[in-house]
């Protein structure tokens, strides 16, 4: 999220011209930003076929990425669990990606939290779109991912892997 240049006129000689420099945003608050010594995450949310799903999440101030996939039950239950546990300060889901019951179940535990609700593809990407901007942009050293992203892009399962991406478009 980018704005251009902010012109402000005062009745001084000329005009100061001011910049947008950058976005806080709940999630992505840390340092002298934080208003307590909690963990403050950010969770990318991503659902498959068959109440498959994929989860990326990240602490702020350390930099720590954890990513999960699991299929999970008819109400939900690792899904509240990890919500009600990891208690991100802001969620990343695909517009239109969740089923209804996700999407009431995250009104119940994730009220008040800011969602991005992202475009397919472009903004959240799938786990092709992801693997190949991480190799283009050479995020890892010498191509060896981290353990962890690889045992998910080995066993060919693609929520993890697109719930990554949507942290990093």
């Amino acid at each position: 999220m980018c704005a251009g240049n902010l012109a402000f006129g005062f009745p001084g000689p000329g005009i100061i011209s001011r910049t947008l420099s950058c976005v806080f945003t709940q999630g992505t608050l840390s340092g002298e930003f934080l208003s307590d010594d909690s963990a403050n995450y950010i969770m990318s949310i991503k659902e498959g076929p068959g109440k498959v799903f994929g989860i990326c999440f990240c602490d702020i101030g350390t930099a720590e990425v954890n990513i999960s996939s699991f299929q999970d039950d008819d109400a939900l239950t690792q899904l509240e669990t990890i919500l009600i546990q990891i208690k991100p300060k802001e969620l990343v889901i695909e517009k239109g990606g969740l089923a209804p019951a996700t999407l009431r179940l995250l009104k119940q535990h994730a009220a008040g939290i800011c969602t991005n609700k992202l475009a397919p593809d472009t903004e959240f990407w799938d786990a092709s779109k992801t693997f190949d901007e991480v190799q283009r942009e050479g995020y890892f050293e010498g191509d060896e991912w981290p353990p962890a992203l690889n045992a998910h892009l080995e066993s060919q399962k693609q929520e993890p892997v697109s719930a990554f991406g949507g942290l990093m478009s």
